[in-house]
């Protein structure tokens, strides 16, 4: 097996065809998994629980308007 330096890889893929680089993105994608994705998708599920958890801790110091108005009465009628 040929070893190739990483900028001979770079050229061999600029000379590729639009549909030959989509055949290897495809590739890639169903071979490896891109640590970037990795990352991005443990991020966005961290971010997703603590919003949910900040939520919820928001909801239980909220008390119910006395005369049952919502938030969107608040602001369609203009009361403050």
């Amino acid at each position: 097996m040929d070893l190739h330096t990483v900028q001979e890889i770079e050229r061999a893929i600029d000379a590729l065809t639009p549909q030959q680089r989509d055949e290897l993105y495809s590739w890639f994608d169903r071979h490896y998994l891109r640590p970037v994705d990795v990352q991005s998708e443990t991020a966005a599920a961290e971010r997703s629980s603590s919003v949910v958890a900040e939520m919820r801790a928001l909801r239980s110091h909220v008390k119910p308007d006395p005369e049952g108005w919502t938030t969107r009465d608040y602001v369609n009628y203009g009361r403050h």
